[in-house]
């Protein structure tokens, strides 16, 4: 219903958007990352234990990038560096689309957390190491492994906050961006 669309604009995701805005804490940010529909720089599914037929884990994953991979952001070459603009104007658009502030500036922060995060990502080719992305650990060791994100918050929102078993896949990855939830400002997550 395209007429539908363009008569609610905006509208439609209003509760969003205010559910963003009302973010005051980063655990109030986990539990967006972990809900359906919002950005997070984790992503998470169930799949089988590798070594271990009988059993499934929570498969945790870097994530959160808009372009494809970390060489769009950190890559020194003209081709990369003209999309980059184009993408932060793109940012820019949406945000000015939804009704946001001083888009053009939250563009801006919005691009340098994305890579930051970007930094924090493996390379493409070393997520394809099934030996270096198999690391079993409890919820309690995830939590102590990479502090920062309100893990059991975000595993609530993921409905998996019961379970035990879980796979730190690019794990560095993954301390590294925990680490930004508290070290990067919670209104550059809101814009994210």
């Amino acid at each position: 219903d395209t007429a539908k669309i363009e008569a609610d604009g905006v509208n439609a995701i209003k509760p969003d958007l205010d559910r963003i805005a009302a973010v005051k804490t980063t655990s109030q940010l986990s539990q967006l990352f972990g809900e359906p529909g919002f950005q997070s720089p984790v992503g998470g599914y169930i799949g089988q234990d590798d070594k271990d037929p009988e059993a499934y884990f929570v498969n945790l994953v870097q994530s959160g990038l808009g372009m494809p991979d970390r060489d769009y952001y950190l890559k020194d070459d003209p081709k990369l560096k003209e999309t980059r603009a184009a993408y932060v104007a793109h940012i820019g658009r949406m945000l000015t689309l939804a009704g946001a502030a001083d888009a053009s500036a939250k563009a801006e922060r919005v691009m340098a957390l994305e890579t930051r995060i970007a930094r924090a990502h493996w390379p493409a080719e070393r997520t394809r190491d099934a030996i270096a992305n198999y690391n079993p650990k409890s919820r309690a060791e995830i939590k102590t492994f990479a502090p920062g994100l309100d893990w059991q918050t975000m595993f609530d929102a993921m409905e998996v906050g019961g379970w035990d078993r879980f796979n730190a896949n690019t794990p560095t990855a993954l301390q590294g961006i925990a680490a930004l939830v508290t070290s990067q400002p919670v209104d550059d997550w809101k814009a994210y």
